[in-house]
């Protein structure tokens, strides 16, 4: 939001890191939709991606740890009072996402805006209380 209004991202100085959409490539700054990260999802609770021993590494690695989370295999591995979560979360200016599996509940959780506000992580951690 630049003076009250809302503008493209990409075409303000400060984001002058950002490139269109339309010219974004993988490993970082990769676009997809809801529906390709629950086929994802899918694909890796069924073992048809990555066998289920070598997923089963993730719970377990110590690849990368700060602050209690683990980090493996792109995943993001943390206890917490709503069991164990792994998630990946990504964004670009004007565009926040989050995906969460809670393997132990057979759910996956996929949390994509197009909006930043202060009060998105309010918003998920709500739909994770209803989740568990």
């Amino acid at each position: 939001m630049v003076n009250g209004k809302l503008e493209y991202a990409h075409l303000q100085p400060q984001y002058n890191f950002v490139s269109y959409l339309g010219n974004f490539y993988g490993d970082g700054s990769m676009v997809t939709t809801a529906k390709d990260l629950a086929v994802w999802s899918y694909a890796l609770k069924n073992c048809t991606l990555l066998p289920c021993h070598l997923q089963a590494l993730t719970m377990d690695s110590n690849i990368f740890v700060r602050d209690n989370i683990k980090y493996g295999f792109g995943w993001f591995v943390k206890n917490s009072n709503r069991g164990k979560l792994l998630y990946h979360t990504g964004g670009h200016p004007g565009n926040v996402h989050i995906v969460y599996r809670i393997s132990e509940k057979d759910i996956t959780f996929i949390f994509l805006s197009n909006a930043e506000t202060n009060n998105l992580r309010a918003i998920r951690n709500m739909i994770l209380d209803l989740l568990n």
